[in-house]
This record gives structure tokens, sequence and C-alpha cells, in this order.
């Protein structure tokens, strides 16, 4: 029976892993849009992997007003994450990079494609770096951003790839006001804004104590100086 219960559950597993395989390289393949709603399911599995809340803690593609244009007109923003951070202020995640390249790099069957491949990799990171730079989220009165936006790149080994092919890429990002991050280095800026939130609401529990002790007080004064 346990023998048949273990079995039960690899199979299920194995199930699981295949159909994540499957949507990863229907990601991969698919289009832009396809890659960038992929991709902010993985970053909003992380978020909720360190137990934030969609809609207390961050907020899905919310449409937000931009500032205005040399016209004086107002157009509408959707940035794919805005995180909350204490003292009302706010940081932004952008997912929609392409990594149709990179796949072809890892399937590559020669050295010459593979290095095709990456290059357009590469080409492709720093065209939506300057794409999401023009777009000045961090700039926006309705948002209350830091001077930088965070752009996601989902997968890992792909992050890493164009960091070690393109030593610049990084600087050349964070020059443009754009922290380039990974899953795992997504995961320390989780973790940093999770701490934020930990000292602000013990720095409101203190202050709460505080202001009850201060009332509790006033009132003790008050009955002392009524007897």
């Amino acid at each position: 029976s346990s023998d048949l219960t273990l079995i039960g559950d690899l199979s299920g597993l194995n199930k699981q892993l295949s159909q994540e395989a499957h949507n990863l390289t229907t990601a991969l393949l698919g289009s832009s849009s396809d890659q960038g709603g992929w991709g902010e399911e993985v970053a909003k599995d992380l978020l909720e992997l360190a137990s934030f809340v969609e809609g207390v803690q961050f907020r899905l593609q919310q449409t937000v007003e931009a500032n205005a244009g040399e016209e004086g007109r107002q157009r509408n923003v959707r940035p794919d994450i805005i995180i909350n951070l204490p003292g009302g202020r706010n940081l932004i995640i952008d997912s929609k990079v392409s990594l149709t390249a990179y796949y072809e790099s890892v399937k590559a069957e020669s050295d010459a494609d593979r290095k095709s491949a990456i290059k357009r990799h590469l080409g492709s990171v720093r065209k939506h770096v300057d794409e999401l730079a023009a777009k000045v989220y961090h700039r926006l009165q309705a948002v209350q951003s830091p001077d930088f936006v965070v752009m996601f790149v989902p997968i890992e080994p792909a992050f890493l790839l164009a960091i070690h092919e393109d030593g610049e890429l990084w600087h050349y990002a964070y020059e443009r006001q754009i922290l380039l991050v990974g899953p795992t280095t997504l995961l320390f800026v989780i973790r940093i804004v999770d701490n934020l939130w930990r000292q602000e609401l013990q720095a409101r529990s203190v202050k709460d104590v505080i202001k009850r002790g201060t009332a509790l007080y006033e009132k003790f004064a008050g009955f002392v100086a009524d007897i």
C-alpha cells in the first residue's frame, strides 16, 4: 500500500514537472506578450513565496496615470508589478523580456550558431533596457518609486549568461536607472522589502505602546489631581 502511494506521488510529481517544462518551452517560443506574462507569474510566485499578499504588499498590472507629455496630455501606463514600500513609496518590477534567442543558444547544434544566438540574446536584453528606461516609470507622479526600476529576467541561466558574456551590461542598465535581476537576485530584493516592513511594523507597535502609555498616564494624573 505504501509502495503504491509512493509510486502515485512520484507519478504526480513527474506530471507536474513535465507540465512546468512544457509551460517553460511554450513561454520561450511564444510571443513577447506570452513571455512577459509568464515572467510576471514567476515574479508573483516569488513574492507569494515570501508571504506577500496581492492587493496588500503588491499589485499586478495596475493602470496608473503617467505624467503629462509635451502637449500636456495624460496617458495611462501599466507596470507589471508594483510593490508597496513603507512610507507610501513603491517599487516597480518589469518582466517583459524576450528569451527566444536564449532558447536558440541552448538548442544550437554548432558553436557558431550558439555564439550567434548569444549575441542576439545580449542585443535583446540591451534593447529592453533601453525601452524600459524610456518609460521612466520611476518618475511617475502617481507612483512614489525610488530612482530605479527592477528589470526581471525570469530564467536564472539566461540572466547569468547575459551578465557573463557582456561584462558592461549590469552597469549599462544601472546607468539608465534599471536594476537588472534574475530570480535569485529578486529574492534578495524581496527579502530587503520584507525587512523594511518588519521594521516599520515594529516602529508602529512601539509608537502605539507610547501613545497608549501616555494616555493612561494622563488619566492616572487626572485621577490623582481629582483626589
